[in-house]
């Protein structure tokens, strides 16, 4: 099916050019589209088909009903699908799975520090090392502390 209207490929620029600054092949390159085939349509020679509004969806999080109508909001809100997917798929609590997002949201840095805290909780569960929640909590505070006065 061919969806034409001028609003359309209007919202379509918009979305590209201005909202998410992508170039036409860098964007046609995520919808398998052409810069040159993506243009027609932005400049409404070609009319947005049915196939691209739902790539464009995918690929972009762009709620389709803004594409087509104009009707905000222009993205999809899809903050907490893994951590519903984590519940879902795999059984987990909203406490586990709210730990799993956090995680992710971390920038590298801090996952990393997480990753360390994690391993030695688990080392300490095992009975391979004896040491304390405290003295973990010390021990990042002491590395912190160096890299601020790197820092300085």
């Amino acid at each position: 099916m061919i969806l034409g209207g001028e609003k359309m490929n209007t919202r379509l620029k918009e979305l590209r050019k201005n909202i998410l600054k992508l170039t036409l092949k860098e964007f046609g390159k995520e919808i398998s589209l052409s810069a040159g085939g993506l243009g027609d349509i932005e400049s409404g020679r070609t009319p947005l088909q049915e196939r691209h509004i739902k790539l464009i969806s995918q690929a972009f999080n762009v709620n389709e009903d803004w594409l087509r109508n104009g009707t905000e909001p222009i993205f999809i809100e899809k903050e907490n699908d893994i951590q519903t997917l984590l519940q879902k798929e795999y059984g987990l609590s909203e406490l586990a799975s709210s730990i799993i997002k956090s995680y992710i949201e971390l920038p590298e840095e801090e996952q990393k520090i997480f990753e360390k805290f994690v391993f030695k909780v688990f080392q300490e569960m095992q009975g391979k090392v004896e040491i304390t929640s405290q003295q973990l909590v010390d021990e990042e505070n002491e590395r912190l502390r160096k890299l601020k006065r790197k820092a300085l």
